[in-house]
């Protein structure tokens, strides 16, 4: 675990890092089927899953929760953009699992942002508000952008009409996922929030684990790593 201060704000985040990122200027050291019937639970029914349960190509183990770990191929109810709309809240949920950003099958998707937020957390709040500015800026190199919402305001479980209004409410333009089993937390104390984590699309290794919310550095990360062969 290490402490980048934003040279920018003064602020302070806690990330993991996979390694070092000379090239910036503080030399910074561092993170399917279709189930809209309401009988279907809005908890995936596949945790921690070592393989693709559709059989899309995904790596194999060991899996883990930190830098360079292969991230597991989770399975979540999600809000995702079939038709290529850019309204995935008109297409119904579905189940989405992480494997669909792997370069295998996604060969344009270079880095997954895959971040964790819940309702009653302000910096979430900010950050979503912000976040197609992102996308706007880093889809069409390859970075692509999911976030999994675990609790609501009150600090329920979410279900899906939680996270469609979630979505709706900041116009989020990128897959939402029903996080109601909270599977994201194996990868961060729900009290350092939010989190996002910068996956590796072509292995889906784990490169940084980031707690707290500066823009700036995650465009930092993203061009840093983009940069890479």
């Amino acid at each position: 675990m290490g402490l980048f201060s934003n040279w920018r704000t003064g602020r302070s985040h806690s990330f993991c890092h996979a390694g070092s990122m000379t090239g910036l200027a503080l030399a910074l050291s561092f993170a399917g089927c279709a189930v809209d019937s309401d009988a279907q639970p809005d908890a995936a029914p596949v945790d921690n899953v070592d393989a693709a349960p559709s059989g899309l190509p995904y790596p194999s183990g060991p899996y883990g929760s930190g830098p360079e770990d292969v991230m597991r191929n989770h399975q979540w109810v999600a809000w995702v953009d079939n038709n290529g709309d850019g309204d995935q809240y008109n297409d119904g949920v579905r189940l989405f699992e992480l494997g669909e950003y792997h370069t295998a099958t996604d060969p344009d998707a270079k880095i997954i942002m895959l971040g964790a937020a819940a309702g009653w957390c302000g910096p979430c709040r900010a950050e979503a508000n912000g976040s197609n500015r992102m996308m706007s800026d880093y889809g069409s190199r390859g970075v692509r952008f999911a976030t999994a919402i675990f609790e609501d305001d009150g600090g329920a479980p979410v279900d899906r009409d939680y996270v469609k209004q979630w979505g709706e409410t900041f116009n989020l333009a990128y897959t939402t996922l029903v996080d109601s089993t909270f599977q994201m937390g194996r990868y961060f104390d729900e009290n350092a929030m939010p989190m996002n984590m910068f996956v590796d699309a072509r292995d889906m290794k784990i490169i940084v684990v980031t707690n707290g919310f500066d823009e700036q550095s995650f465009r930092d990360i993203l061009d840093y790593y983009l940069s890479r062969p």
